[in-house]
């Protein structure tokens, strides 16, 4: 069997050529036309959908690799961060801020020392400088009707309908926190907890941005706080689990700064 830092080493291996692989033959190849057989995966997001052959098999690649690396006691932040790499080339920028936030978590779990935690939160706020020059999406206004509607199903418990109106929001306004918070917790009320974690998690990457603005110092008790009001009535065990994903995040920098 291979040692710990063995494995550690081939994790990083796969993780880095893949998505490096990936950019070169993007890059190389920027004129090239779309290839005619696009890889299928109905998890795959849009923009690496709309992106180039080597773009698809890069982001393949790397999911599989995190897939694994999720089996392991201590995940590695390597394949998080080599597949929100690729995920920012693409424009995705917010399924990027999750795999960054994973990396993020993953380090912590890891025991990564302060600095090496610090590394990580300096790509994280990279990333949000990206996302914060990215044009703004259309049609916000229709997407705050849309989420009122959908609150509205929700609070009736008709969550297949609700689903439906939160997802009109978030594609109009992808950008506002609240319309991912509820999308996540209808899908988890629809027992779809994968997909529920990812909403919820991208909705806590947006909060970061919002009242932290660099990400280099977070205080997840900070986070907590500032949703408290919004989700007073939510008790029992849909509120435990909310409150899962703010485990793992990081601590804010006084207290980075006393260990």
């Amino acid at each position: 069997m291979a040692s710990l830092s063995g494995v550690q080493h081939k994790m990083c291996r796969i993780a880095s050529a893949s998505v490096v692989l990936s950019m070169v033959l993007v890059h190389g190849q920027a004129t090239a036309k779309e290839p005619e057989k696009a890889v299928a995966d109905p998890a795959m997001p849009s923009a690496i959908r709309r992106h180039s052959e080597a773009f698809r098999t890069g982001w393949l690649s790397l999911t599989k690799t995190i897939v694994q690396n999720a089996k392991r006691d201590r995940p590695l932040p390597e394949p998080y961060l080599a597949r929100g790499q690729l995920l920012s080339v693409a424009g995705d920028h917010e399924n990027a801020l999750d795999d960054y936030l994973s990396a993020i978590r993953a380090a912590r779990g890891a025991g990564a020392t302060v600095a090496e935690q610090a590394r990580y939160l300096g790509v994280l706020h990279q990333a949000m400088e990206r996302r914060a020059k990215a044009p703004e999406p259309l049609y916000t206004a229709d997407a705050l009707q849309q989420f009122r509607a959908g609150r509205a199903l929700y609070d009736q418990k008709k969550f297949p309908q609700a689903l439906v109106r939160f997802s009109s929001a978030v594609k109009g306004d992808p950008k506002t926190a609240i319309y991912l918070y509820y999308r996540g917790l209808t899908l988890k009320r629809m027992k779809k907890d994968a997909e529920a974690s990812r909403d919820i998690r991208r909705a806590i990457s947006l909060d970061v941005g919002r009242i932290f603005g660099d990400g280099l110092f977070v205080d997840r008790d900070e986070l907590r706080t500032y949703r408290a009001r919004e989700f007073e009535r939510l008790q029992g065990p849909i509120r435990m689990w909310l409150e899962s994903h703010y485990d793992g995040l990081p601590l804010s920098g006084r207290e980075n700064t006393r260990k």
